[in-house]
């Protein structure tokens, strides 16, 4: 069964898999997000736990079997008012799990 989880750092790992192993399904839908991300992911992952710890964003993972399947993001605008973005593995679309 998959579990909903806020990000956390020692999430990195198996989110630069999901990333990776993701890479040209994400970019055949929804855009690539560039060879600096790949780059220098330790310090997105860092600036995305940041900008949650200090109430800007909150970041989910949904996960199964410590396998990423989906990512969740609100970037948290102010007045009760959210920004939802998402990601979801392409072993997982249609599946349901970003419903």
């Amino acid at each position: 069964m998959a579990d909903l989880e806020l990000l956390r750092a020692d999430h990195a790992p198996a989110v630069l898999d999901f990333e990776i192993v993701n890479r040209a399904w994400f970019a055949r839908s929804i855009g690539d997000r560039g060879d600096d991300y790949f780059d220098h992911f330790a310090d997105h992952h860092a600036e995305l736990l940041a900008d949650q710890g200090a109430g800007h964003r909150a970041c989910y993972l949904l996960v199964e079997d410590g396998v990423v399947l989906g990512r969740f993001n609100l970037l948290l605008l102010g007045d009760g008012v959210a920004e939802l973005g998402y990601r979801v593995a392409a072993s997982s679309a249609g599946r349901g799990v970003a419903t």
